[in-house]
């Protein structure tokens, strides 16, 4: 069994732009997949992995899990 624990950062300190993490909000019935971004106007954004912008707010953010195979 592989155990890996995941930890929540708050948005107020978001990840890298473009970095493939994991996605919390309140309003969200689910843990999304997504990255950080840019809108039209060029201000920074959250947007779902197929690039949809995440029209609620995200409060937390975490790092992709490692997964099966790939332990450190």
């Amino acid at each position: 069994m592989i155990e890996e624990t995941i930890v929540w950062q708050s948005a107020e300190a978001p990840p890298d732009m473009d970095v493939t993490v994991l996605l919390y909000g309140p309003d969200y019935s689910e843990v999304l997949v997504g990255f950080r971004d840019t809108d039209e106007e060029g201000m920074p954004c959250w947007r779902d992995r197929e690039g949809f912008y995440c029209d609620y707010a995200i409060t937390h953010w975490a790092h992709m899990p490692d997964g099966p195979g790939r332990e450190q």
